[in-house]
């Protein structure tokens, strides 16, 4: 059972004046992104899935969709899950000595499933706070104010990143894990080992004007009726679905 979204409006009622092809894209690309979710599920996890085929998924559904579109963000989610899965997978067969160091695998290279990972959580990101801030730009180089939602993906980008050779870590998504330390300063706690280690390795004043433009800097603690509870070094399926072999 696939929950398909529906287009409603407490004035004009369901799906009143909204152009059916539309609809009917929205549901090829969610059972599209279903489908793909339900492969990792099965004997066999992540390997179901090669990272190729995600790739064509996300372009096909901003093709068919927009950019900015939920499933558009549903489908970069799943992106950075797989990739990630596939990585860690990686990782721990080497780390077993099953397979050499640097090795290429029919998946690719681990470092380089880190770094698109990142790289598809830099998308995710930046699409959630061009949403939040209503801009409309579809090719938009401005920087917007962080969201405290999105501080547990960064987190996550973070820890890919780490698994990337310095000289080949995107400037981009270091930019963005910088503008989101206080975020996670504020969620896990300022004196959080993790949080210490991510501020360490990428640098940020750690002051909340860093991620909001304009706000004025202030000391960072944390709150007790925020979250401060860290997804742990695997993905949890609890937060959002992101989990990691």
């Amino acid at each position: 059972f696939i929950d398909t979204p529906v287009w409603s409006c407490q004035s004009c009622g369901v799906r009143e004046g909204i152009n059916d092809s539309l609809v009917a894209k929205e549901e090829e690309m969610l059972r599209a992104i279903v489908f793909i979710d339900t492969k990792t599920r099965m004997p066999g996890g992540v390997t179901n899935v090669h990272p190729n085929e995600v790739l064509d998924l996300v372009q096909s559904v901003k093709e068919k969709l927009t950019a900015r579109h939920c499933l558009t963000l549903r489908a970069l989610e799943t992106q950075i899950k797989i990739f990630a899965s596939h990585a860690v997978g990686i990782e721990q067969a080497q780390d077993m000595g099953l397979l050499p160091r640097n090795v290429k695998t029919p998946f690719g290279k681990a470092v380089n499933l880190r770094r698109r990972a990142a790289e598809a959580a830099l998308q995710y990101v930046t699409t959630c706070e061009c949403n939040a801030a209503g801009c409309l730009d579809p090719s938009c180089l401005r920087g917007h104010p962080a969201i405290y939602e999105c501080v547990v993906e960064v987190f996550h980008a973070s820890q890919d990143l780490k698994m990337v050779p310095k000289s080949e870590r995107p400037r981009e998504v270091i930019n963005m894990v910088r503008r989101y330390i206080p975020f996670m300063k504020i969620s896990y706690g300022d004196k959080d080992r993790d949080v210490l280690d991510v501020e360490s390795i990428f640098g940020g004043d750690g002051s909340i004007a860093s991620a909001v433009p304009g706000a004025r800097a202030a000391s960072i603690s944390a709150t007790p009726d925020l979250p401060k509870k860290k997804p742990g070094k695997t993905r949890n399926k609890k937060k959002k679905g992101r989990k990691r072999r």
